[in-house]
């Protein structure tokens, strides 16, 4: 958040981690080392997964589910 200049914890743990092709809910997902982050117009988010290989990841907004694509 810009105006109050705190970072939340979208999608993971917070704690680096692998597994494959996970899917599940966002806060307990595991992921690592995510890139190139971007929002659809309904405000999904996609990320690349690429610690071990480029694995694109959705994050569904209404259902905070995580999902591989």
């Amino acid at each position: 958040n810009t105006t109050t200049n705190i970072i939340s914890i979208i999608v993971g743990t917070g704690i680096p981690g692998f597994f494959p092709l996970p899917n599940g809910l966002a806060n307990s997902a595991l992921v690592g080392t995510p890139r190139g982050m971007a929002f659809d117009s309904n405000g999904n988010l996609y990320f690349v997964e690429s610690r071990f290989s480029q694995i694109l990841r959705r994050v569904d907004r209404a259902t905070n589910f995580v999902s591989t694509i």
